[in-house]
């Protein structure tokens, strides 16, 4: 399973936070040819969910699961971005 280091995580909260009140209320992960996405989501079936405490919920369809299984995401304080590792 998508593992997520801290600082990721209190990345992705204050995100959302920014987000409040638009109505998408997670983070989805959508892997695709080009790599991953992150993106602003709501939940839908067959969905994987992942909730890190009440705050963040990261969501991923089955295909986007199964390649981030044993992947973990993390902040690279260099690039300052979001980095699967």
């Amino acid at each position: 399973m998508l593992e997520i280091a801290e600082i990721a995580a209190q990345a992705l909260k204050s995100a959302l936070a920014k987000s409040e009140g638009k109505g998408d209320d997670s983070i989805r992960v959508i892997v695709n040819k080009q790599g991953a996405l992150l993106k602003f989501d709501q939940q839908r079936p067959r969905d994987t969910v992942l909730k890190y405490d009440e705050e963040l919920v990261v969501l991923m369809d089955p295909v986007s699961a199964k390649c981030l299984e044993d992947r973990k995401l993390v902040y690279d304080e260099e690039s300052e971005s979001l980095v699967f590792v």
